[in-house]
Parts: structure tokens; C-alpha cells; sequence
């Protein structure tokens, strides 16, 4: 079901869900449910430990600055390409 989810926001023309986007754990969920992929795959996208992602999506405990730094970049190099495909 995770992989409809695009294709949902896309046809209602907004994100359902709720995210808390003041937060990197909310960014980080709205970001990996709005594309349709899991813990796991995002996890080896930003070259994270899938349980430390988990943690961070759930806003629970602290984690590395590299972690930060690694997370952070991933996100700006995310919303940059999605500002590309938008012009």
C-alpha cells in the first residue's frame, strides 16, 4: 500500500497525513511516505542504520551530528531536485 500513497497526494492535490514538519523526523517521514518507500530503502539512501532512521522519524533520542549532517544533506538535495523538476 506505501507505493499508492504518491499517487493518492498527487490526485487529492495534498498530503493527507498530518507530519509535525518543524521536526527533522516529520520531514523525514513526509519526505519517505511521499515518494511510496520504506524505512529501509531511505535509510540506504542517506547511508543511515534503518533503526537509528526510525528513531529520528519518531523524534526519539538524540544521534550523531554525522547522522545530522548525512540526514540534512539528503534533505536539501531532495528538495533541490524537486525545485529542478518543478520549473
Amino acid at each position: 500500500m506505501l507505493h499508492l500513497l504518491p499517487k493518492i497526494i498527487e490526485s487529492l492535490g495534498y498530503d493527507p497525513m498530518l507530519w509535525d514538519l518543524t521536526t527533522i523526523g516529520g520531514k523525514l517521514v513526509q519526505h519517505r511516505i511521499g515518494r511510496g518507500i520504506t524505512q529501509k530503502e531511505l535509510a540506504k539512501k542517506t547511508g543511515i542504520d534503518p533503526a537509528t532512521l526510525s528513531r529520528l522519524e519518531r523524534n526519539r533520542g538524540r544521534c550523531l551530528r554525522s547522522v545530522q549532517e548525512k540526514v540534512s544533506a539528503f534533505l536539501r538535495r531532495s528538495a533541490s531536485s524537486e525545485v529542478a523538476v518543478q520549473r
